[in-house]
């Protein structure tokens, strides 16, 4: 009989595959692909797929934005007159014997953003369920199955699908690009417009640099004005900062609606509403990353905020990929670690290429072209991943610094309490400079280091 769900193309196999693990018994799957890929739809055609033997779903998210978002779609209202999804979201898990109770009732449980899992108790308690029901079914999905989590004071990164008994790789956003089904992104670097060696030296290893927004407001101006999109999301690092440039954004997004999205999203729903409804849209954004929930049609991003995690980064970036759009989206990037999580993304990737799917095709279309302000072009995407990433592991860049410092101390150099000191004694700043550049470390990073253990 013909099914009902729409799966698109790349993602048939995927159904078949889950389905047919799910009946030669395996348990529990996490399904990842690419955020606006259509893992909802993968829920669907699974479910869809297996009406006969399932009677009850539980759905958990990780806010009920997600919920409404959802049911919005008529194939989840069809499937919903079929068979009862009572969603619940991570916090309803504050304890194991609560959560085996409302597991228990449910054939199959789809864990919604399933990274959760590692974030805090709820996640914990929700993975030791998991372990402990044999007879139900679980279904993770998540577009970014890696995260950084602290344990005992070290940082160390997880696989999500630890947790399941079976991954199952879709598609990634990269990998979506490639196959033309998105097209690449413009990603623009905003920071002031100077030339890749001074943003190295000045910018290396130091994440969290000021924001200059008046340095950048020029340049966002032209890039709005080169690159025109319709609908636009600006994020921001807090209520206060939102609020102290809202009539400069609306300066430079004149003729566009201005929505303001609080961190409790609890005006969501009017904003989804108001940005579909209008012809040109900016969004004003606290909260980072809207998980799960789409936002129609947005096709150009402001990032005046560092994002130092590369979960947040991945999910921002999905906000203009989805399967489909055709038009070029445009990054407009003013933050200082925007750069550093993109080398990484883009390392990760070509690792990912080199191990697993050996596809070996000659042409490969580029995923994102780069830019520094409006107008100049970053030949080579490689340099730029030299610049932004210690190309060695970043143990190496320690490694590094804690040589130039031996290096520098055995020299008997001097620790002044500033540069201007420094400079004045010619001597130890030659010898300053000399270690510093003998180890490419930034002059200023191996000062600040000196004066730090001449401190203590």
């Amino acid at each position: 009989s013909a099914m009902k769900i729409k799966i698109s193309k790349h993602n048939l196999p995927v159904v078949e595959k889950i389905v047919d693990s799910y009946h030669s018994g395996t348990r529990s799957i996490l399904y990842t692909s690419g955020v606006g890929t259509g893992k909802s739809y993968v829920f669907m055609g699974i479910v869809e797929r297996m009406l006969q033997e399932l009677k009850s779903i539980l759905y958990v998210i990780p806010k009920y934005a997600v919920q409404e978002n959802i049911s919005e779609y008529t194939d989840f209202q069809w499937l919903s007159s079929k068979i009862p999804v009572d969603f619940v979201t991570f916090n309803f898990f504050t304890d194991k014997e609560k959560g085996i109770k409302k597991l228990s009732g449910y054939d199959l449980v789809v864990i919604d953003e399933a990274h959760h899992l590692w974030s805090n108790q709820y996640g914990k308690n929700l993975a030791e369920c998991m372990h402990l029901l044999s007879r139900t079914r679980f279904l993770g999905l998540t577009a970014t199955p890696e995260r950084d989590i602290n344990e005992y004071g070290h940082r160390k990164s997880v696989h999500t699908g630890g947790i399941f008994d079976q991954t199952v790789n879709g598609i990634s956003n990269f990998d979506a690009i490639r196959l033309g089904l998105m097209p690449k992104f413009n990603y623009r670097v905003m920071l002031p417009e100077k030339d890749p060696k001074q943003i190295r030296e000045e910018y290396e290893g130091n994440v969290d640099v000021r924001i200059a927004y008046e340095e950048c407001e020029q340049t966002l101006a032209r890039i709005v004005t080169m690159y025109p999109r319709n609908k636009w999301i600006v994020y921001f690092s807090g209520k206060a900062k939102l609020h102290e440039f809202e009539d400069r954004m609306r300066k430079i997004f004149q003729r566009y609606e201005v929505f303001i999205l609080y961190a409790d999203l609890r005006n969501l729903s009017q904003v989804i509403a108001g940005v579909q409804k209008a012809e040109k849209a900016v969004v004003l954004s606290v909260d980072m990353l809207l998980e799960g929930v789409h936002l129609p049609d947005v096709t150009g991003i402001v990032l005046f905020r560092n994002v130092t995690s590369l979960v947040t980064f991945q999910q921002i970036l999905g906000r203009v990929c989805s399967i489909g759009n055709k038009t070029e989206p445009v990054i407009a990037d003013a933050s200082s670690s925007g750069p550093e999580m993109l080398a990484k993304l883009y390392r990760m990737d070509s690792e990912n290429k080199t191990r697993g799917n050996g596809e070996g095709s000659g042409h490969v279309k580029p995923i994102f072209t780069l830019g520094i302000g409006s107008d100049r072009e970053w030949k080579g995407i490689e340099e730029f991943l030299r610049l932004y990433t210690s190309m060695g592991p970043e143990m190496d860049r320690k490694e590094k610094l804690e040589k130039a410092v031996k290096k520098y101390i055995s020299f008997n150099g001097k620790v002044y309490e500033d540069m201007e000191r420094w400079k004045q004694n010619d001597l130890h700043y030659r010898m300053l400079l000399a270690c510093a550049k003998c180890f490419s470390i930034p002059p200023a990073i191996l000062a600040e280091k000196l004066q730090m253990q001449a401190a203590s």
